[in-house]
């Protein structure tokens, strides 16, 4: 901290100076280092912490000052009460609890489609590709009619993870070929991530993860109980379940425009000799971060009867909030995916 400032001190770089009102949050990766000074000042402002390993994976999250309890001073103590015991009593019931977890698969499945389609129409695909693009498509819209006949966890994680696996599958047919190179993709893979468009997903995915937890917290949520994820030491649950729907629109549109837009090449990724894990370099992340700033600034007309367009970076607000609203009401129903068209 330097004169009321946050002082970032990247090596070889001159000192960046940010004033505490305009820093949203703070995210630290690898093994950066933070001066009492500055968790103060976080402190001070009510900034969140989130932490990233070298590959993008998020760590762990510091809340500071009211950040921790906090909801922007929109709800009362008793109404954000109201929504945390209406989330345990849907959670524990297991019909309830499949009924929310169906929406949130039936919004990923919706919006994969919408991104192949996108990217059918508008990239210059050869015929194989675009056959390919519409087979997967037919795939994913035969797994959304069987959403509603699932009459397990089980059978529903069946359905979704056959459909992501179809996903996957066709989103390297989405790479266009002059990029296809330096971007191989033959499928998820993370833990650590052995190619440079998976390592690019798993940034953005962590990204999203993080806006997702700070997105619930703020709507009087508990980010460790979820439906479609069950809880396991400690995980935020119900982030990973916001996130389904949201990952195709924000992270895996994203890693495709910079690839095919030449944004981030495979210069910007290095792999680690002994781990094999490609990593996503000082340069590349520069780029991702300025592009991911640009997209959640953009806005985009929601689903449904409002017609006020709203910004990207409001989308996980926004869908936080009309989940506290069913959860309160007692009704999955009132749940809408955030399916806009693009």
């Amino acid at each position: 901290m330097e004169n009321g400032c946050l002082c970032v001190e990247p090596p070889g770089a001159r000192p960046v100076r940010i004033p505490p009102e305009h820093a949203a949050e703070i995210l630290v990766y690898g093994s950066w280092s933070l001066t009492s000074p500055v968790l103060g000042l976080a402190a001070e402002h009510a900034i969140p912490i989130s932490f990233f390993s070298f590959t993008g994976e998020w760590t762990g999250r510091l809340d500071t000052g009211e950040a921790a309890g906090s909801h922007d001073g929109e709800m009362s103590d008793a109404y954000a009460f109201d929504t945390l015991r209406a989330q345990w009593r849907l959670a524990a019931g297991e019909e309830s609890a499949l009924a929310f977890a169906r929406r949130f698969v039936a919004g990923k499945l919706h919006n994969s489609r919408t991104v192949l389609a996108v990217a059918r129409c508008r990239s210059r695909a050869a015929g194989e590709d675009r056959a390919a693009l519409a087979e997967t498509a037919a795939i994913l819209r035969r797994a959304t009619h069987q959403l509603e006949g699932t009459a397990s966890f089980d059978a529903l994680r069946g359905v979704e993870g056959s459909a992501a696996r179809a996903h996957f599958g066709a989103l390297a047919r989405c790479i266009l070929p002059e990029a296809r190179a330096e971007f191989p993709f033959a499928g998820r893979n993370r833990r650590p991530p052995r190619d440079p468009f998976n390592a690019l997903l798993s940034y953005l995915y962590a990204l999203l993860f993080h806006d997702c937890v700070n997105a619930l917290r703020a709507e009087g949520l508990e980010t460790r109980l979820g439906f479609l994820h069950a809880p396991h030491r400690g995980r935020h649950a119900l982030a990973l379940d916001l996130m389904e729907e949201l990952r195709p629109l924000v992270a895996d549109r994203l890693a495709l425009a910079l690839v095919n837009r030449r944004q981030l090449r495979a210069a910007h990724f290095t792999a680690d000799p002994v781990t094999g894990a490609v990593l996503l370099g000082a340069d590349g992340r520069r780029v991702l971060f300025q592009a991911r700033a640009a997209r959640q600034n953009e806005t985009i007309l929601p689903p449904g009867t409002v017609r006020t367009p709203i910004a990207w970076r409001a989308v996980p607000r926004h869908q936080a909030r009309l989940l506290a609203a069913a959860l309160r009401a007692g009704d999955p129903a009132l749940y809408a995916p955030f399916t806009p068209r693009l």
